[in-house]
């Protein structure tokens, strides 16, 4: 049997839906009905990409 890896680091796109619970299989951001998406690194911390983007306060001051 062949097996196949995926690495999931690197850029990702994150966007922040409040108050709506997703169901099904989302392949795509623009699928989220989402106006914009922020650069993500993975590993790491969504919070930390939002305040990167200007979009929160750091929360550690």
């Amino acid at each position: 049997m062949k097996q196949y890896t995926m690495s999931l680091d690197g850029e990702w796109k994150l966007c922040l839906r409040k108050g709506e619970q997703l169901s099904g299989e989302v392949t795509r951001w623009e699928e989220l009905g989402a106006e914009e998406a922020v650069a993500g690194q993975v590993p790491g911390d969504w919070v930390l990409d939002y305040v990167r983007q200007g979009l929160l306060e750091e929360p550690y001051e």
